[in-house]
């Protein structure tokens, strides 16, 4: 049987879409000026990727070089988890209704997730391959695995840089942290090239395809261990609850801050709840500073858009009800 409370409940949403660090833009506007911005940062990405997965396969089965064909797995991973970001992020934009109160924006945490379980079958589809070829090494045509391997790194950097103002979102740190780790990969197989060409060491091509698998687990392991984190309401990273807790402690008035609980809803929108006795006696104004202070401080110091606190009387919380 469940508990009621008697006592007043002060309930008041405030939505200020900005992330930890800081925001471009307040309210439902600004978030959906940026949904747009990371929607266009996305698309661009994908394109540019879309085209380099297509030339360096190509490549990669003509060359023989298995790291360009590793490279190409990694830049098909990253066109389907880049396609999900997409579609999460355009899905996570549709508004709350009924059943949904916090409206779709898991989403793209989910998406952020299948992306990293991705990345994680590819690499170990490239291990497996290398492993076979480190027994029987295959010739390479070094000069097509290396002017491909450049085209790549050239269009890594290209979409790098619009996404490289955009990462407060999960989806976009993924997607950046991907296009970054491509351009790792793309030297890595000039690389290589460049000693098989001087060498006739074939075995190094799949060396370097190990050390991309390497790099991909780390991807795939960043977005499951984040996105996994959102999924099971953990603290935002950065946000300590002892530190919360003194923070609106220091508030006048304030006698004590219990039931605390901070989330994340998405990337960059942050959820609090708690209960706070105050002082008896307090008049209605009183109450309502104290709340809106306590607010503007969650806001201001740690980022936190969307804050539900519940106000106590000192003689209702000595009756010790369960919460």
């Amino acid at each position: 049987m469940g508990a009621f409370h008697d006592h007043d409940h002060e309930h008041e949403h405030v939505h200020l879409h900005a992330g930890h660090a800081a925001a471009d833009c307040l309210g439902p506007a600004g978030d959906l000026e940026r949904r747009r911005k990371e929607r266009r940062g996305l698309a661009i990405a994908l394109s540019i990727t879309a085209t380099i997965f297509l030339i360096e396969l190509v490549g990669g089965l003509v060359s023989h070089s298995l790291a360009l064909q590793a490279d190409a797995g990694h830049l098909f991973a990253d066109v389907v988890g880049l396609s999900i970001s997409l579609a999460g992020i355009a899905i996570a934009s549709r508004p709350v209704d009924a059943r949904r109160t916090f409206g779709w924006y898991r989403l793209e945490i989910l998406s952020a997730l299948a992306n990293g379980v991705l990345l994680g079958v590819a690499a170990v589809m490239i291990l497996r391959e290398a492993w076979e070829r480190a027994f029987h090494p295959e010739p390479i045509h070094v000069t097509v695995m290396i002017s491909l391997a450049t085209v790549g790194l050239v269009a890594n950097f290209a979409s790098i840089i619009p996404l490289a103002k955009l990462r407060n979102s999960i989806n976009v740190r993924g997607a950046f942290a991907h296009a970054l780790g491509d351009a790792v990969n793309a030297i890595g197989v000039i690389v290589a090239g460049v000693v098989i060409h001087f060498t006739g060491w074939f075995w190094v091509d799949a060396a370097v395809s190990v050390l991309i698998s390497a790099t991909i687990v780390w991807s795939a392991w960043s977005l499951v261990r984040e996105a996994v984190g959102v999924l099971l309401e953990q603290s935002p990273i950065g946000i300590e609850l002892a530190a919360v807790r003194e923070t609106i402690a220091t508030i006048p008035g304030v006698k004590d801050v219990h039931d605390m609980h901070i989330w994340t809803i998405t990337s960059g929108m942050f959820a609090f709840s708690c209960h706070v006795s105050v002082a008896s006696g307090l008049l209605d104004a009183e109450r309502d500073a104290l709340l809106t202070a306590a607010k503007t401080l969650l806001h201001d110091r740690y980022g936190i858009d969307h804050s539900t606190i519940q106000i106590e009387g000192e003689a209702w919380s000595e009756i010790g009800l369960v919460h």
